[in-house]
């Protein structure tokens, strides 16, 4: 019991220490304004605020901290994409709708990866996307903000028409962070690490 106890006691010590709120801004008075930040509390959640442009929301979860790596996770956890295959209209073509989970209409990229080890990658679009149908196997989609899905691979043998809902908001699965000397190491919506870091106030 007592080595329970002081289990528990070392545990509290080292969420104390590393809890707090680490920030970055950047920009304050022009209109490409950046402030982000997490904030980590004792009890293992934190609350992740990221604001650029028009683009701004908020992140809840839970982390956790083993040497200086720091896993997070959303809660309540979303997916990051949800994918309706079928077949519509003439094999020679393939559709793709991508909306957000609004049921929205967004502007968006794809990449499209075939059987054959091509790819294929179309920027800036927005509504349907009809392109010629090969031995497609797998494709991504990144908004214009930077969130990325993961790659989907095709399910159906003889499909054509792909409706993706997309997570406009930024989800946290398993993410690793950096976190040492009172600063945090963090990756970009597209899972890159990022050339600044997030300051502990």
């Amino acid at each position: 019991m007592n080595k329970v106890v002081i289990l528990l006691f070392l545990f509290l010590i080292k969420n104390e220490e590393y809890a707090g709120l680490y920030e970055y801004s950047a920009n304050e008075n022009s209109a490409m304004y950046l402030k982000e930040s997490i904030n980590l509390f004792p009890n293992n959640t934190f609350t992740y605020n990221y604001a650029w442009e028009f683009s701004k929301f908020t992140v809840n979860g839970n982390y956790n901290i083993n040497q200086d790596t720091l896993t997070l996770d959303s809660y309540p956890q979303r997916d990051k994409i949800i994918v309706n295959e079928s077949f519509k209209g003439s094999k020679k073509k393939s559709i793709f709708t991508v909306k957000n989970k609004r049921e929205e209409k967004i502007t968006y990229h794809l990449t499209l990866f075939f059987e054959n080890d091509s790819v294929a990658r179309f920027e800036n679009q927005f509504g349907d996307l009809i392109v010629n149908s090969r031995a497609l196997k797998s494709f991504y989609v990144q908004t214009t903000q930077g969130i990325t899905s993961p790659t989907y691979f095709i399910l159906g043998k003889n499909v054509n028409n792909f409706k993706i809902t997309m997570e406009t908001n930024r989800v946290f699965e398993n993410e690793k962070w950096v976190i040492k000397n009172n600063t945090i190491r963090h990756k970009g919506m597209n899972g890159e690490f990022l050339n600044y870091f997030l300051s502990k106030k």
